[in-house]
């Protein structure tokens, strides 16, 4: 804590800074215990910001140092988060596909606040950008480390995990309906058809999306309320999703009827 302009700065004041080192060790006490006692995993936090006092310096530095003496991670592993797969974002020809987000910004004159214009369309608009956000997962189409202002709104977040919970609902009913088909097909000794089956593979990859993207943002919002912004959790859900190919499984098998 040995500050070389202490005994230079005026301004500089030692009990000030001392007390907001202790609430940073205290804080970082806090969070650890709580996701021991839900027997969560500890991810390494991120600051979303840049510190704006003397005193949250401090504070952010007794936050890392507990951190450090309770996990055992390092001070640069504390500060840093892991880099996205800038990779998973772009086309065929390996140009960045904008996502929804980006777009929102292009139509707001660059606004990264947009979400706090939406006025009394607020609940209608989070809607309709939950479900698009979800479709850009699919896709491994955001890196959440640049939107700070969009997933560091609760409101938001919370229209982003109703939306999830309700369409995870909605396509595992869709599942559960055509299995039933499926079935009584077989009993009857019905064709069950290629495009039957792909109705089901879509809504089964649309289910399980959907379901994988509640789960982690319920993750993610434990740690926003506990003041830690942990990008982290949604970026790797999105790596999860493409990798298991779901995304490939979750397009509409009836496109291509419609557009012959």
């Amino acid at each position: 804590m040995y500050n070389p302009n202490i005994e230079v700065d005026p301004k500089y004041n030692i009990t000030a800074n001392s007390e907001a080192y202790k609430m940073g060790q205290a804080r970082a006490e806090e969070h650890i215990a709580f996701f021991r006692q839900n027997n969560q995993p500890i991810m390494v936090p991120s600051f979303p910001t840049e510190p704006t006092s003397e005193a949250e310096i401090y504070f952010r530095r007794g936050y890392e140092d507990k951190f450090k003496e309770e996990t055992g991670l390092t001070k640069q592993i504390i500060t840093g988060t892991k880099p996205f797969d800038a990779r998973l974002a772009k086309g065929k020809k390996g140009k960045k596909r904008k996502n929804c987000i980006d777009r929102e910004i292009n139509n707001n004159k660059q606004n990264k606040n947009f979400l706090l214009y939406y006025g009394d369309k607020a609940i209608k608009e989070y809607t309709r950008l939950a479900k698009q956000i979800i479709t850009d997962f699919t896709h491994a189409n955001i890196d959440c480390n640049m939107y700070v202002e969009v997933f560091t709104n609760e409101r938001f977040i919370d229209s982003l995990l109703q939306a999830a919970q309700l369409q995870a609902y909605f396509y595992g009913r869709n599942v559960q309906y055509a299995e039933t088909f499926k079935h009584v097909c077989m009993e009857k000794g019905e064709e069950f058809n290629y495009y039957d089956d792909g109705f089901l593979n879509y809504y089964r990859a649309l289910a399980r999306i959907n379901q994988l993207v509640y789960t982690a943002l319920v993750q993610f919002r434990d740690y926003l309320k506990q003041g830690v912004f942990q990008p982290e959790i949604l970026n790797q859900v999105q790596e999860k999703i493409y990798q298991e190919r779901l995304g490939l499984h979750a397009r509409d098998p009836y496109e291509k009827m419609r557009t012959r």
